[in-house]
């Protein structure tokens, strides 16, 4: 099996984020399993998704799919209530702060931010901004091969 590439944090968050061990393995599995359509619900800040394109990249030379769901922010503080979002209004890293605010012009929890986080793989990635159980009736979820 070809060694699997160190899982990167792109400077954003990440559910991995404090736990590397297994996003690593995460990885793993997923070389080892080598979907050709991967459909990730709950993309947060799209880092899970840049890992799992650049590996599928990497076995199906731009021959894969990648399909992302997420809110990304509708109704993000009420949702948060219900469900367990690690999103805040707290600046935690000022750094990251002024360069997603006023280089990038972008909140790093948006679609436009995924896709630019995603945009060398614009062929083969698609992002959906809403709930999963609208957007999941919307799409023919037969065809993913790997959900996560």
């Amino acid at each position: 099996m070809a060694k699997v590439n160190e899982f990167k944090l792109y400077f954003r968050k990440s559910s991995f984020k404090k736990d590397i061990f297994n996003a690593n393995k995460f990885l793993e599995l997923i070389l080892h399993h080598k979907p050709k359509n991967f459909l990730e619900v709950g993309v947060l800040e799209g880092v899970t998704a840049r890992n799992v394109c650049e590996i599928l990249n990497k076995v199906h030379i731009n021959s894969f799919t990648y399909t992302g769901i997420d809110l990304f922010g509708i109704d993000q503080f009420e949702n948060s209530k219900i469900e367990f979002t690690p999103m805040t209004k707290k600046i935690s890293n000022l750094f990251k702060h002024i360069c997603f605010k006023y280089i990038l012009k972008l909140n790093p929890n948006s679609v436009e931010a995924i896709n630019h986080l995603l945009k060398k793989f614009n062929k083969s990635a698609e992002i959906h901004r809403g709930y999963n159980h609208v957007i999941l009736r919307k799409i023919d979820i037969s065809k993913y091969d790997f959900v996560f």
